[in-house]
């Protein structure tokens, strides 16, 4: 699954950079300028933004083009000139607490497709390792089936909402809940 690791622990992007971009062009900039933590044999993208914990965001961002089983990680770069795919896959969550306003823009929030408004309220703080783990379950089952075992044997690391981020509200709209021993949303 994985072809490359960029060796970047906090992929920092410019959020105006990439604003206006389509899945394409956001693809192609993430890849030329190197901004994301692994490549996936699919050519695929993986990108984790950590620096500010008040400001969090994982990104996975499926390749937009068409790509040969038997194409090596190191020849994605020709891939550019190949056919595009329709609707490849895209998933981000975004963890920022100062955008938050109740049952309107959640201050943890799924985006499931690049050019959409819509933001699915998550009760919880997710890691980098749950939302990988996520992403491979959900998009590579049958690889995450043969893998899974390799993963830490304990669960990923996801923290509750703060009472002021997650509002009664929040919690009567349909959102995602992550399961977090003896916490549930309120």
């Amino acid at each position: 699954m994985l072809a490359e690791y960029s060796g970047a622990h906090d992929i920092v992007i410019d959020p105006a950079t990439v604003r206006n971009l389509n899945h394409q062009k956001e693809w192609e900039y993430l890849y030329t300028y190197r901004k994301y933590n692994f490549l996936l044999m699919d050519g695929s993208l993986l990108a984790f933004k950590l620096r500010d914990p008040s400001n969090i965001s994982f990104t996975f961002l499926g390749c937009p083009y068409s790509f040969p089983e038997d194409m090596e990680s190191q020849e994605i770069g020709i891939i550019m000139d190949q056919e595009s795919v329709d609707n490849p896959a895209y998933v981000r969550f975004d963890y920022a607490p100062s955008s938050y306003r109740k049952a309107i823009h959640p201050a943890a929030h799924m985006h499931l497709y690049r050019e959409s408004p819509v933001r699915l309220g998550v009760c919880s703080i997710i890691g980098p390792l749950a939302f990988t783990q996520f992403i491979l379950r959900q998009f590579y089952p049958h690889q995450w089936n043969d893998t899974k075992h390799l993963m830490p044997s304990s669960s990923p690391k996801t923290t509750r909402i703060p009472a002021s981020e997650w509002a009664r509200e929040d919690s009567e709209e349909l959102h995602l809940h992550t399961r977090i021993r003896g916490i549930h949303c309120t």
